[in-house]
């Protein structure tokens, strides 16, 4: 890596500060007008030349102007985390107080995003990862009519599931019985995906009728286990992201709301590599990493709200946000986060 000077960082950090502020290339003229530096503007378009040749700027086609590069970007994110006032957290004059008013895990996680899009004026999200694919621990079936009758299922983890189905053909109580007694036989402790190739399987000496609604019951708890291992996804503050001069471009606008419905693409970015200290994850986007898409970032913390469960908070913004501000208001909602559990 290229070493900078002082007088290198000096302007470096400025214009990267310029242009966060903006969302617009920024002049060597622009910089010594706005902080008033002692150098020269020609001084300052040197360094700026230079510090475009060791790729930390470049510049639009339309323009004079430079904007921070990804590594420009990353560089600032670095010096961030790495000093202990960057981390400086702003809990209170971020309205985070109103956390401790609330007991409920799941209404800490869904207020924690509200406060944050509110307080960052962009996206925020919550989510729990899935620490590992749900499995079977039991199912019951029941009969309410001849044709009809209630699944009851539970995972390993204690969830549980009911739902209703109609078969075209009447069922005895015995024939649930036994089916009841079959699936918990074979089918504790599966997997979505081994339950589904569970019910194609053969099943050789079981009567035909048995071995009918054996199939569908496994299919069910298969289909229904799978609903049982989605997290829910807390999203706060979508209307903030489009209004960021980045999403002024109707195509961009449009693939971030396909983006937003679409749960896999909406949490990928908590699994992306990125700069990582003290708990907090940055994501810096690259170009080009979707069609029509400016490039995002995302600052994240894991959170533990309980001695099983890790919920992830995060703000989601274009690449140029203000890293010095969010990064704070991430570490605030996080620890007012564990004050409102009463985590220890």
């Amino acid at each position: 890596m290229t070493q900078l000077s002082e007088r290198d960082r000096t302007i470096l950090a400025a214009l990267i500060e310029r242009h966060i502020a903006t969302a617009e290339p920024v002049s060597s003229q622009e910089l010594c007008t706005h902080y008033g530096f002692t150098w020269s503007t020609a001084t300052v378009r040197n360094v700026v030349v230079r510090l475009e040749a060791a790729g930390y700027v470049s510049h639009p086609y339309t323009s004079a102007g430079k904007i921070p590069t990804v590594r420009a970007f990353r560089y600032f994110v670095e010096s961030l985390l790495s000093r202990p006032e960057g981390l400086a957290e702003t809990r209170r004059q971020a309205g985070f107080e109103i956390l401790q008013e609330v007991r409920d895990t799941d209404k800490i996680i869904k207020l924690t995003a509200k406060v944050l899009a509110m307080t960052s004026q962009l996206l925020a999200i919550s989510w729990v990862p899935e620490v590992q694919e749900a499995r079977l621990a039991k199912i019951q079936l029941v009969r309410l009519t001849r044709r009809r009758l209630l699944l009851v299922m539970e995972n390993l983890t204690g969830e549980n599931f009911r739902q209703v189905f109609d078969l075209e053909d009447g069922f005895s109580a015995d024939l649930l019985r036994q089916t009841t007694r079959l699936v918990n036989q074979r089918g504790r402790g599966r997997t979505a995906g081994e339950l589904e190739r569970l019910a194609q399987a053969p099943w050789p000496g079981i009567h035909r009728r048995l071995a009918a609604l054996l199939r569908r019951a496994l299919h069910w708890a298969g289909l229904n286990l799978n609903l049982l291992g989605q997290a829910e996804v807390v999203v706060e503050g979508a209307a903030n992201l489009l209004q960021q001069p980045e999403f002024n471009d109707l195509a961009a606008t449009r693939q971030l709301v396909s983006i937003l419905d679409n749960r896999e693409e909406l949490v990928r970015p908590f699994k992306a590599p990125g700069l990582e200290q003290h708990g907090i994850r940055v994501v810096i986007g690259e170009d080009s990493q979707l069609q029509n898409m400016p490039p995002l970032a995302l600052v994240t913390e894991a959170v533990p709200l309980a001695p099983a469960q890790c919920v992830r908070i995060g703000v989601i913004g274009p690449r140029r946000m203000a890293y010095h501000r969010i990064i704070p208001l991430v570490v605030g909602a996080a620890k007012a986060m564990v004050q409102a559990a009463g985590v220890k």
